[in-house]
């Protein structure tokens, strides 16, 4: 064993280490841009819309699926089936009140600024 130190070995008391700091130059970004933020916020909130729809769709589907599956006898399931069709009406009601103006802004939108970038085009 000798007493040298090795490359891995820790460092000694008595000997001097040099750390040198440089600078660093900050990471490229792109420039903000508001028509592409604009843009940006319109997609994820037509992307929120759609995936609730579809949530709402596919809760209606689980429901039936459920009623199905749930129902050991015919009186058993229209029992169930009476209970959805009273749901059917809120259900409904929900849908048309909410996703019908929703989708008609964001529709409106997207056209909007698709008629802008065509016409700036021109």
């Amino acid at each position: 064993m000798t007493d040298a130190p090795s490359e891995n070995s820790p460092v000694e008391d008595n000997e001097s280490v040099s750390i040198a700091v440089h600078p660093v130059a900050p990471p490229e970004t792109d420039p903000f841009d508001p028509v592409k933020e604009r843009a940006t916020g319109a997609r994820e909130v037509a992307r929120v819309l759609v995936f609730t729809f579809a949530a709402t769709i596919g809760a209606t589907f689980i429901i039936i699926a459920l009623i199905y599956f749930r129902s050991s006898t015919p009186a058993q399931a229209n029992e169930f089936v009476k209970a959805f069709v009273d749901v059917v009406p809120v259900m409904e009601n929900f849908v048309t009140k909410i996703f019908g103006p929703l989708l008609a802004f964001v529709l409106g939108y997207y056209f909007g600024e698709k008629g802008k970038a065509n016409a700036g085009g021109s």
